[in-house]
């Protein structure tokens, strides 16, 4: 029991059987048939792929990671549909910036900084280096990796928090 709560990465679940429910991610298709941003935009170049590789790779993740996942994923999804495309802000750089200054609230609304320890997997197989090499995006890692240092008890409970005594 205690090996499990230490290294919960170890024992990932198996991949549904049943069709995946991607609907959640049509926040970013709208958005991009509305702005019409393409390959390099925001919608089509982060925000869709990304919210589709989290839902391909949810079976990887842990049950508090689960429940990281379908808070954060709402969250994003609903910025982009309220604060974007409904704002009909059409800009591609001012999209990609509001889009991205809604990563952090987000995550650290959905405990990001509880799971990120127990999840290290399926978050290293759900986003790819080349996910980070903006200037922005690395703020925002950056960003968020301050937020979970200032809290070292959510950061490091993540692990603690499964351990039977």
């Amino acid at each position: 029991m205690l090996f499990d709560a230490l290294f919960p990465f170890l024992f990932v679940g198996t991949p549904t059987t049943a069709p995946l429910n991607y609907t959640i991610c049509d926040a970013y298709l709208t958005l991009e048939n509305k702005t019409h941003c393409g390959p390099n935009g925001y919608a089509l170049h982060y925000g869709y792929p990304i919210c589709r590789k989290f839902i391909d790779n949810e079976y990887e993740f842990t049950p508090a990671g689960k429940a990281f996942l379908d808070c954060v994923r709402p969250c994003l999804a609903d910025f982009v549909s309220v604060n974007i495309t409904a704002a009909n802000v059409t800009n591609c750089t001012t999209i990609t910036n509001m889009a991205y200054s809604s990563h952090v609230p987000c995550y650290d609304k959905c405990k990001f900084c509880s799971v990120v320890i127990a999840n290290l997997m399926p978050f290293a197989t759900t986003f790819q280096v080349t996910d980070f090499l903006s200037e922005i995006a690395i703020h925002q890692v950056l960003q968020v990796a301050f937020k979970c240092l200032l809290d070292p008890l959510s950061f490091f409970g993540g692990i603690l928090s499964g351990i039977a005594i």
